[in-house]
């Protein structure tokens, strides 16, 4: 199968604005037109023993969710949907959404969500939408792959990423760095390898890249892929110490993942 030019900028375009959000965050004072998230259940890249009897999320904006179009989803290995209506509820920091879960099964799971934000605007076109998490699974051993990707803007040497199976499961990866760092890795599912998870095309899952915690030249990132197909790779990063001659390393590619 083919993936369309136009799909790929929507991608790029998407990734773009995650990556800006995700170091706008904490980095400076000014003011964002959306509200942020809090506390997803289950959370995001968590293995839970056994299915809760729903999925939640509490979004830090008031009097939303009743909107006809908001909707929180839950799709299985098999490309099904298993949450029903969802509801919304007042909390002290915002509105909590949430959905009851109609199956148990053991497995890898993929949530997505959107809402009308009191500003009118709609939460999936200007904010990451996606996370993954397991239940009762563990991840199948895989042989350890390397892959290079190159700088996005040509401004740096390619680099070298290694992790621990590109197959779906929860994985680590790591690759080499300067200094002490934040940054994110996302993953952009373009083709799902089942046709049955087509609902998951263009699901992006996010996974936080910091140092490894011994030295300041490697980064490690950890999360979990939930289904196999073709895959658009960003990774990103820049120092935690900002100054004006900061500048933001990414690097992207395409990488396969088995189911």
């Amino acid at each position: 199968m083919m993936i369309g030019i136009s799909f790929i900028r929507k991608i790029k375009f998407v990734t773009a604005v995650a990556l800006a959000g995700s170091f706008l965050v904490g980095a400076t004072a000014v003011a964002h037109a959306h509200s942020p998230v809090g506390a997803r259940t289950p959370s995001e890249n968590q293995i839970v023993t056994k299915m809760p009897a729903s999925i939640s999320l509490l979004v830090l904006d008031e009097g939303i969710g009743n909107a006809s179009d908001d909707y929180i989803r839950v799709w299985n290995s098999n490309g099904q949907n298993i949450a029903a209506k969802m509801s919304a509820a007042p909390a002290t920091d915002g509105t909590i959404i949430s959905a009851p879960l109609l199956s148990s099964t053991p497995g890898w799971y993929a949530a997505n969500w959107s809402v009308q934000f009191s500003d009118g605007h709609i939460s999936s076109e200007s904010m990451p939408s996606w996370w993954a998490f397991g239940v009762g699974v563990k991840t199948a051993a895989a042989k350890v792959s390397r892959f290079t990707l190159p700088s996005s803007f040509g401004t740096d040497s390619a680099t070298s990423i290694t992790i621990s199976g590109l197959k779906v499961g929860l994985r680590k990866l790591s690759l080499p760095i300067m200094g002490n760092i934040r940054g994110s890795v996302q993953w952009t599912l373009a083709e799902p390898v089942a046709a049955s998870q087509t609902p998951l095309k263009g699901a992006q899952f996010s996974w936080t890249l910091t140092n490894d915690g011994k030295s300041k030249t490697v980064g490690t990132a950890q999360g979990i892929l939930p289904a196999g197909g073709k895959y658009l790779v960003v990774v990103s990063y820049q120092p935690l110490s900002l100054s004006s001659a900061t500048t933001t390393k990414t690097w992207s590619g395409w990488v396969t993942v088995s189911p």
